[in-house]
C-alpha cells in the first residue's frame, strides 16, 4: 500500500511541475548581446581552420643514367615533406625548336606521382622539364627547369628493344595519367 501511495504522488508532483511555464534567463555579459554576426568574417576563419597550404614549388632532379631511350625519358622532382598534393602537371618542350616563346611548352602530361615516363619523343633530342603541384588551396610555383636528352638508337639496351610492341617502346617503370 505505501507503494501505491509514493507511486501516486510521484505522479502528482509530476504533473504539477510540468503545468509549470519553465522560461529560465541566463546572464549573458553584455558585449554579447546584439552581437553584430559578420558571415564573411565567420567564413574567413572557417576557412583559415579548415584549409591547407599551396604546395611550394618542386625540384627537378637531374637525368639519371639509364633512363633514357630512344624515343623516352624518364623525369624526376621532389617535394616538401609537409606539402599536400592531389596532382602534378609536368611540362615539356624540345630545345632548338622555333618557338615564340621560350617559356611556352609544346606539352603538358596530368601526374599523380614524383615522377613520368614521357614518351613519343624524337631520337638524340633534347627537351626541357618543369613542374607544378596542386592541391585544393591552389597550385604552386613553377619548379626550375631540367635539361633531359632522348638516346640514340644504338644507345638503347637490347632488353629494351625486346619489348617493342608495333613500333612502340614500352616502359614499365612507370606511366603518366
Amino acid at each position: 500500500m505505501t507503494q501505491h501511495i509514493t507511486a501516486s504522488s510521484t505522479i502528482h508532483r509530476l504533473e504539477e511541475f510540468l503545468q509549470v511555464d519553465l522560461n529560465p534567463e541566463l546572464p549573458t555579459p553584455h558585449e554579447f548581446e546584439n552581437f553584430p554576426t559578420d558571415m564573411a568574417e565567420v567564413q574567413r576563419l572557417i576557412d583559415s581552420i579548415c584549409s591547407i597550404p599551396v604546395p611550394s614549388a618542386p625540384s627537378m632532379c637531374p637525368q639519371s643514367p639509364d633512363t633514357a631511350t630512344s624515343t623516352s625519358v624518364k623525369v624526376r622532382w621532389s617535394l616538401s615533406a609537409d606539402d599536400t598534393v592531389e596532382h602534378y602537371q609536368l611540362y615539356y618542350r624540345k630545345l632548338g625548336d622555333n618557338t615564340q616563346d621560350e617559356g611556352a611548352a609544346d606539352a603538358s602530361l596530368r601526374v599523380k606521382e614524383m615522377f613520368c615516363t614521357v614518351r613519343n619523343l624524337q631520337t638524340g633530342s633534347m627537351y626541357v622539364f618543369w613542374v607544378t603541384a596542386t592541391n585544393s588551396a591552389g597550385t604552386s610555383d613553377v619548379s626550375d627547369r631540367a635539361v633531359f636528352t632522348t638516346g640514340n638508337v644504338l644507345d638503347v639496351p637490347q632488353a629494351v628493344i625486346g619489348r617493342a610492341i608495333d613500333g612502340e617502346v614500352t616502359d614499365a617503370l612507370s606511366s603518366c595519367l
